[in-house]
């Protein structure tokens, strides 16, 4: 071997050149520096910098005690490749921090070699990564969280770039072009089987976005793989750092088999309308010569006790079964467009006046005080008074049918901003709170049988909802609960 001057052989001049250039670069440094053996087996020296536990005495069971357990095979494949090759090592993963936690280290290895080429060590550097490194996993988490979701929702997603080209389009979008995602990335509409119109209008969507940031939606036809479907979409921008908007992001749902669902229900709903009319005029035919007949008999002074209760019986049921049949028609009416409102100056004061007589005999039936407190001056609405009459008469026979005997019912009105506020409060059985979004509709029946014993096909709230309507006012319900009475709140504009 050669001898230098100081007499040194050659490998002992490598290794003290070596620890010169160790400690060097420890003071210069932040990272953690360490040396290796030749063939790794051996750590030499370790500063770990506060980050990994510091050594100076030589360890060969370094792998186990520093490198977290699923990472030390890729460690050692990656040792194994740079011996093999003598170049530089270069590997990120985990390590045991002195806090007992393990955290990422990006580290980088250089072999140094003695006068022959042989490597004498190698000489290392670790830097903390371990910020970054979770910032990149979690990233990479939620984009496959992203994807996951994207790729699994019936919905169409993509994002085009400035230039109108897609740079994404999930599973569903591609499968509805029919294309892969190479064949269909960085295309534009008209590459894509779009037509010229619909790709025109994405274009100047876009434009829109990008110039405004406000997002934009509609609906539009398209056909593809899929045949002729009908798409509602919503297109919005993606703002940068920068606050510029950097691509325009959207989504599209097939609404095809909704809208035809839509229309058939629309058109059986108008069938339904047609037949509660025709049955309502077809039931009102035998009805009228009952009436007569009854009105005849009533001519005729009858000996007999139980013809006279016969028919009577018959005059109440007739007159029963026609307001059923009139209610009948009414919401028909109403709901096929076939109401005309008779419009005209009327007094609050008279309208109340005609439903409260019309109402009487059954509040009196029942036993049931009732107590009105209108303004002192007669207040003017525009409207048809029948039907405003009608509407107030069905809540006062509502609340006089739902209230037991000896109730009281209350009949108030009050102006303000430009509103008549015309409320009917009784203390009858009132209605739960989860009933109560359901008692206008039609046909609903939001009592129980043993609560009260009453008869009615639930129109009279429907159909007074729907006039009401039609007069540009509103009308609500208000309740307690059961047991504790019901207030039906009106509200009309001013003349």
């Amino acid at each position: 071997m050669t001898e230098s001057p100081r007499g040194e052989l050659a490998p002992e001049r490598a290794l003290r050149e070596s620890e010169e250039r160790f400690r060097a670069l420890v003071t210069a440094s932040s990272d953690v520096v360490y040396r290796m053996n030749a063939d790794w087996t051996e750590m030499r020296h370790l500063d770990g910098r506060e980050f990994i536990a510091h050594t100076t005495e030589p360890s060969g069971s370094w792998l186990s005690k520093y490198i977290h357990p699923d990472d030390q095979q890729r460690v050692l494949d990656a040792i194994r490749t740079a011996v093999r090759s003598r170049t530089l090592f270069e590997l990120e993963h985990r390590v045991l921090r002195v806090d007992g936690s393990f955290g990422w280290t990006h580290s980088r290895a250089v072999p140094l070699f003695d006068a022959q080429g042989a490597v004498v060590e190698w000489l290392g550097m670790a830097s903390d990564v371990t910020a970054r490194k979770n910032a990149e996993l979690q990233l990479l988490q939620q984009r496959r969280l992203y994807e996951a979701i994207l790729t699994n929702t019936p919905d169409l997603a993509y994002v085009w770039n400035l230039e109108h080209r897609f740079i994404y389009a999930n599973e569903g979008l591609l499968k509805m072009w029919g294309k892969t995602w190479d064949e269909a990335i960085g295309r534009h509409c008209l590459e894509l089987g779009y037509e010229p119109w619909h790709a025109a209008m994405h274009d100047r969507e876009i434009d829109h976005i990008v110039a405004t940031r406000q997002h934009v939606r509609g609906e539009v036809p398209f056909t593809g793989p899929l045949g002729r479907r009908v798409y509602d979409y919503l297109l919005v921008p993606v703002i940068g750092a920068s606050g510029e908007v950097e691509a325009v992001a959207g989504t599209t749902r097939d609404v095809t088999d909704r809208q035809q669902l839509e229309a058939s229900l629309r058109q059986a709903d108008r069938r339904k309308d047609e037949f509660l009319a025709t049955l309502a005029h077809e039931l009102r035919n035998p009805l009228a010569p009952i009436r007569t007949a009854v009105h005849l008999m009533k001519l005729v002074e009858l000996q007999d006790s139980r013809l006279r209760s016969a028919r009577d019986i018959i005059d109440r049921q007739v007159t029963h079964m026609v307001r059923l049949v009139d209610d009948l028609m009414e919401v028909s009416r109403i709901t096929l467009g076939r109401v005309n409102l008779r419009h005209e100056t009327i007094s609050l004061r008279s309208v109340l006046k005609d439903a409260t007589e019309s109402a009487n005999p059954v509040i009196e039936s029942g036993g049931h005080r009732l107590v009105t407190h209108l303004p002192e001056e007669d207040v003017m609405i525009e409207g048809d008074g029948t039907r405003l009459s009608q509407v107030f008469q069905n809540l006062l026979d509502n609340a006089a049918k739902y209230t037991p005997k000896g109730g009281e019912i209350t009949l108030s009105a009050t102006v303000d901003a430009g509103e008549i506020e015309v409320s009917v409060r009784d203390t009858g059985v009132g209605i739960a709170r989860d009933l109560q979004a359901r008692v206008f509709d039609l046909f609903a029946r939001v009592h129980a049988e043993n609560e009260i014993k009453t008869s009615g096909l639930g129109i009279g709230l429907a159909l007074a909802k729907q006039l009401i309507e039609l007069h540009g006012g509103r009308i609500e319900v208000r309740s307690e609960g059961a047991g504790k009475g019901s207030e039906f709140i009106v509200q009309l504009p001013l003349r």
